[in-house]
């Protein structure tokens, strides 16, 4: 190869890199825009919403799950929510996930709590091989 030759080739990897480099930032940029759109959507829901792998670990949360758990947001998002739940209602809140994770169909229902009429519903997210991979 003529050192000509080589120099081209040096240039159109180079051209290649940057390239790659500009689409990549692109990605960035698009991810960390998503990340706080999500976040932002999350806090505007006014009632508790979690995110979470169907083993119950929490991937996220908002304040207000945070407030009605009585615990600040570093301890739920990364634990198992079973663990964090009240006893009260962790049995059944792990027999409704149960429903939804054999049958992967959402699931809305009511409980009562403290007097209170409460309305749930936890819905199934499917990756793109279309096995369920998230529970909201």
């Amino acid at each position: 190869m003529t050192t000509k030759r080589k120099y081209e080739e040096l240039e159109r990897r180079i051209k290649q890199l940057e390239k790659t480099e500009a689409e990549l930032n692109q990605a960035k940029k698009a991810l960390f825009e998503s990340e706080r759109d999500f976040k932002a959507f999350l806090e505007a829901i006014p009632e508790s919403a979690i995110l979470m792998e169907p083993d119950g670990k929490v991937l996220a949360t908002n304040q207000t799950t945070a407030m009605r758990l009585k615990r600040r947001l570093e301890d739920i998002i990364g634990f198992n929510v079973y663990d964090v739940l009240p006893e009260a209602v962790r049995t059944s809140r792990r027999m409704q996930v149960n429903k939804v994770l054999e049958s992967g169909q959402p699931l809305y229902f009511e409980d009562e709590r403290l007097g209170r009429a409460l309305y749930n519903g936890i819905y199934p997210i499917f990756n793109s091989q279309k096995n369920l991979s998230h529970i909201i």
